[in-house]
């Protein structure tokens, strides 16, 4: 089975477990964000500050020029549609459609956002969001958080990422920085200008810091190359920087969606939906010899104790994160919990006990770990504060075995 097929037919599964009531509570709305994930398109958000060559780039990566230069417009989206039709926003909230394609000479200046619809086949399993940071930077701040809330994967373009743009993509969450790529556009003018080697050198460490990897694309040689490039002739695309940048973009869209789908089964085997196996991935021997030299619990209770102390610690270190779920703050509560969980469910997994109860508590923890590590690819304060309530849950029931 190839992987879009296998795509949907989990999704299948998973509609069909949700719409039995197969699921309750946590897991219910674990499964339907997952849900609504498996079935739209990898979103793709290409941001930076104005010239910075983001429509150029959007238009290399689609393969013809689908996103139109639409000049101040803070946010422009382009999505997969029956028919060609726009949705614009003004500041205040007014929405105007029409059909057709946009003309920038023919917006009005007090445009927000533009929706363009297109009936092209590369938007029916991605789509593309273009956001364009004005001079304020209040404005900038919110244009960016406004994208970065939908993305899958993100993009910045420049041409030296200077402390402001570098200040403005701080604020980005961790998990997304792990499969986003900064693009260092009009790579070709760089180099006649002689900088462009000294450019990648200065921005090396904070790239490797702050972004899945740094890749110079001479932007408009790409474009020409996607357009007019055949098996015989593939060097004019390698040349200008753009084979690698799509590479790197699809592998890290098809570990997405990989990762959507292992959850998927987690879901459904949790739910008791029978299915096709997956592939078992091959242990990192690493962290093999980690996990079998960790040091067994005498006794159940010395577990308990241990895992309750590792939870309350986990409490200490998130207490001052209370009340500030959204963005940053969210995604540090998610990678905090998903970690505390399985060192919990480790801990007890490794504790030699076959009593009922014992074996009851350390299948509700690894089924509450298993929800966990789903929560936290997700983004926002209601997985983080799913996630909370998990671990307050597991908490409890831990302690009660001590008693």
């Amino acid at each position: 089975m190839n992987a879009l097929a296998d795509t949907r037919n989990l999704t299948e599964m998973l509609a069909d477990a949700m719409q039995a009531n197969r699921m309750t509570g946590t897991a219910r709305d674990t499964g339907e964000r997952l849900l609504e994930h498996l079935r739209r398109p990898t979103v793709i958000v290409v941001a930076g500050l104005a010239g910075g060559g983001k429509t150029s780039l959007i238009n290399m990566l689609a393969g013809t020029d689908l996103m139109p230069s639409l000049g101040a417009v803070p946010i422009t989206e382009l999505t997969w549609g029956e028919t060609p039709k726009v949705v614009t926003e003004l500041h205040n909230g007014e929405m105007v459609t029409f059909d057709g394609a946009p003309d920038a000479a023919e917006l009005s200046s007090d445009v927000l956002r533009v929706s363009i619809e297109t009936p092209s086949e590369i938007l029916r399993d991605r789509s593309f969001i273009e956001v364009s940071l004005p001079d304020q930077q209040d404005k900038a701040e919110d244009f960016l958080d406004w994208g970065l809330e939908r993305a899958d994967v993100a993009l910045w373009c420049t041409q030296n990422f200077d402390d402001r743009e570098y200040m403005l993509w701080a604020s980005a969450p961790d998990h997304l920085k792990d499969r986003s790529f900064l693009a260092l556009t009009k790579a070709d003018q760089l180099h006649v200008k002689g900088v462009l080697t000294r450019r990648l050198k200065d921005l090396d460490a904070r790239a490797a810091e702050e972004f899945y990897g740094l890749y110079p694309v001479a932007t408009l040689q790409a474009l020409a190359a996607r357009k007019t490039a055949t098996d015989a002739n593939p060097s004019l695309l390698t040349a200008s920087g753009g084979s690698a940048l799509m590479e790197g973009l699809e592998h890290q869209i098809a570990a997405g969606r990989m990762a959507d789908m292992d959850h998927a089964r987690i879901l459904l085997d949790r739910a008791g939906v029978a299915q096709a196996p997956a592939k078992s991935p091959v242990p990192d021997p690493d962290l093999t010899a980690v996990v079998t030299s960790t040091a067994e619990p005498a006794d159940p209770a010395e577990a308990c104790g241990q895992a309750l102390a590792l939870i309350d610690r986990l409490a200490g270190d998130l207490r001052p994160a209370e009340g500030y779920l959204p963005g940053p703050q969210a995604s540090r509560v998610l990678s905090a919990c998903a970690q505390c969980a399985s060192d919990v469910a480790l801990l007890l997994e490794s504790t030699a006990c076959d009593s009922p109860a014992f074996t009851a508590l350390r299948d509700e923890v690894t089924d509450a770990e298993q929800l966990i590590t789903l929560l936290s690819t997700e983004s926002g304060a209601a997985a983080a504060t799913d996630a909370l309530a998990l671990m307050v849950q597991m908490r409890k029931e831990i302690h009660a075995e001590t008693m």
